[in-house]
């Protein structure tokens, strides 16, 4: 790809690893593997060092243990993602950066935003060879998709703002996975969630462990959460709900992201959540993690 010497340097150790470098991509290439390299021991030698542990509250059945030990796991794991996706953003003009891009979107993670405005920050020379210029075609092909399928207008017509105190919620009706009828009214608690999300998306499921706990924490408080699904395969909508551990009412028409719903709340990537008061006025949007535990807490204490 570049012009010059690659040099390999073969470790005096069998278990380690060689380095490969001598041209700027490839040394860029090599300080990435090294980092995902660093991620990948402190997982193992993690899970190493509590296996028994784990396989023993397994056995006793201490729920309290397991969960415990899969979040710490789930918590290192994340870190070696958020590295990944960030790193397009942090380092614009490596080689990788577009790599990562096209490989995220190949992947399935509905980020669209996301990828597409990173991509925008990539110099000429990335976006101008050929993963580039496939990379492109797909976000347009994306985009144009986005287009037909979604509204143009913000629920209301009203702007959505990350705060917003006036924006009414528009009401809407669908059927959970049981077949009954539910109402985005007779959902609404002191403080209701609004979480778009599916089972093939990626991003959506690792949130799902942070809103599972946010709901535990505070539904005795009068949080809420209405789930409204983008699937259009009734059974892995279902085995998702189930190995989520999610207990508050979902909804779906089963349309992907022709769901009415989310064209009504002009979805353009998930997953998307909107926190609405007990009138269903929306006062927050896009909140995940720790800022919307902040602000559920912030309200509800």
């Amino acid at each position: 790809m570049e012009p010059g010497t690659i040099n390999v340097h073969f470790p005096d150790k069998a278990t380690d690893y060689p380095k490969v470098g001598g041209t700027p991509y490839n040394d860029q290439l090599q300080k990435l593997n090294e980092s995902l390299l660093k991620f990948d021991t402190d997982l193992y030698a993690f899970q190493n060092k509590n296996k028994d542990k784990y396989i023993k509250a397994v056995k006793a059945k201490d729920t309290v243990i397991v969960d415990q030990l899969l979040d710490q796991a789930m918590t290192l794991n994340k870190k070696k993602f958020d590295f990944l996706n960030t790193y397009p953003l942090k380092n614009p003009d490596h080689f990788m950066s577009v790599f990562l891009l096209q490989q995220r979107l190949m992947n399935g993670d509905t980020s669209f935003v996301q990828i597409n405005s990173a991509f925008k920050k990539l110099p000429s020379k990335l976006k101008e060879c050929r993963i580039g210029k496939e990379l492109e075609q797909k976000l347009k092909e994306v985009e144009n998709s986005r287009k037909e399928t979604t509204q143009v207008a913000t629920p209301s017509n009203a702007s959505l703002s990350t705060e917003s105190n006036t924006t009414k919620a528009p009401d809407f009706e669908g059927k959970s996975p049981d077949g009954k009828v539910v109402t985005l009214k007779s959902a609404l608690g002191k403080i209701t969630l609004l979480d778009f999300w599916a089972s093939w998306c990626p991003p959506c499921r690792k949130e799902n462990p942070n809103v599972v706990k946010l709901y535990a924490d505070y539904h005795a408080k009068g949080f809420n959460i209405l789930g409204v699904s983008l699937d259009d395969d009734v059974a892995k909508w279902k085995a998702a709900i189930v190995k989520d551990k999610i207990t508050w009412p979902q909804v779906s028409n089963l349309k992907g992201w022709k769901d009415p719903i989310a064209r009504l709340y002009n979805i353009e990537e998930i997953p998307t959540t909107f926190l609405l008061d007990a009138e269903g006025n929306i006062i927050a949007r896009g909140l995940t993690g720790e800022a919307l535990r902040a602000k559920v807490a912030s309200l509800l204490h």
